[in-house]
């Protein structure tokens, strides 16, 4: 119960700059940025569930990179982004982040990240994530 209470507070003091004339990544810089083939990841993991897309190589096993620096390894601007939805499941949350218009960026990160972002207003940026993964922006 703290931790949905938690996700509230939290959906409520984003900074949620929905502005229309953000300009996006292109598709085809998310397909270089991942250093892989994102589309057939997606066609793949869509078959199986979010779970079956492969984690991209950003953050090692066993460890967590703030969101700021895993958007830095990415060379990604997080002004030019914006947090679609934190979707809890479990002790895990995700932040799913509007990246071009085909693709999605899902970042993993637990429940006491997101206690200290609503009680201590700790700057989302600094949240502690891993588990980087790369969807269809329409999943």
């Amino acid at each position: 119960m703290q931790i949905c209470c938690a996700l509230l507070l939290l959906l409520c003091c984003l900074p949620q700059e929905q502005d229309s004339a953000k300009e996006l990544y292109s598709d085809d810089f998310v397909r270089g940025m991942a250093r892989r083939n994102v589309d057939a990841d997606i066609a793949a993991g869509n078959a199986k569930g979010m779970q079956a897309h492969p984690i991209l190589d950003v953050v090692p096993a066993g460890q967590t990179k703030s969101v700021k620096e895993i958007f830095a390894a990415l060379n990604l601007d997080p002004k030019r982004m914006h947090l679609l939805e934190a979707e809890a499941m479990h002790n895990v949350f995700f932040l799913h982040w509007a990246l071009s218009p085909s693709y999605t960026l899902s970042i993993m990160t637990d429940g006491r990240s997101y206690g200290e972002v609503a009680a201590k207003k700790t700057e989302l940026l600094e949240m502690q994530g891993y588990g980087v993964r790369v969807f269809a922006a329409d999943r």
